[in-house]
């Protein structure tokens, strides 16, 4: 298993394969518990991988920007010991909507092969940019693509009160819908916002896991950057949304490159019905 390796990999090593491995895989939060009582530890996975399987990844800090926690009006950096596995751990001493935020540093990847470029845009819904690779002059082969992931996590503690809301990433989900404490729930609202601003008209994944069987459906965000997720029968969902843009230098540390890629993702859960 790559994790096992990865626990073993002296840290730069570890950086360069945990940037092969996610280039051009899902990445999302995954707590143990969705659901704990006040006082209770709460847990949560790092995640890459597709079709909400995938390998975990421990706590580096030297691998993301920001990780934090609000509960409330108060954002807290996430405090952990270098290594640990679960990569959060917090003793829940407050009762209430619980929002878990992880903003990886930029990764690198150069494409040697056309199809994987081609396979990657097609996956994620984002075909535009090949007409806009060949309007803008670029290369077929051997050219640059940074990534950088934006991943939340709605948690319910006690009796999970209160609402998500914009945290002020570049790009990320704001589930309007509180899964925890709506009644007679049978879809979930979430908008997009890019640059604190509605993302319309993006291509949206959304995997389903339920009873060990994982589905995955296509939307599309509306004028105002939403999307309406059914609940169907329960269970884990996760959220994930792909833009791709021309970055700027100090977006890629001065380095040059062609395109880069802003993911979005947010996870929670519905009790099966």
């Amino acid at each position: 298993m790559l994790l096992s390796y990865l626990q073993k990999a002296p840290l730069v090593l570890l950086s360069i394969i945990m940037a092969q491995a996610v280039s051009a895989h899902e990445f999302w939060l995954e707590p143990l518990d969705f659901e704990v009582e006040s006082g209770s530890k709460i847990s949560a996975h790092i995640k890459v991988g597709q079709m909400l399987d995938g390998d975990t990844f421990s706590y580096y800090p030297t691998n993301f920007e920001r990780f934090d926690v609000t509960v409330g009006e108060t954002t807290s950096p996430v405090k952990g010991r270098f290594a640990q596995s679960p990569a959060f751990e917090q003793v829940a001493d407050q009762s209430g909507l619980h929002i878990l935020a992880y903003q990886s540093k930029p990764s690198r990847l150069r494409y040697d092969k056309r199809e994987t470029f081609e396979s990657f845009l097609k996956n994620e819904g984002i075909e535009w940019v090949l007409e806009a690779h060949k309007k803008r002059g670029l290369p077929e082969l051997d050219f640059t693509e940074f990534y950088q992931r934006y991943a939340k996590s709605l948690i319910k503690v006690g009796d999970g009160a209160g609402i998500d809301r914009a945290l002020g990433l570049p790009i990320e989900w704001v589930v309007e819908t509180n899964p925890y404490t709506t009644e007679n729930l049978e879809a979930v609202t979430a908008q997009l916002l890019y640059q604190d601003q509605p993302f319309a008209g993006s291509h949206v994944v959304v995997f389903n896991k339920f009873d060990g069987e994982v589905t995955r459906q296509t939307f599309t965000t509306d004028d105002a950057g939403r999307v309406v997720v059914p609940v169907a029968k329960g269970g884990l969902f996760l959220v994930n949304a792909v833009h791709m843009i021309e970055p700027a230098k100090e977006q890629t540390g001065g380095r040059e490159a062609e395109w880069m890629s802003l993911w979005a993702s947010t996870t929670y859960e519905i009790a099966v019905k």
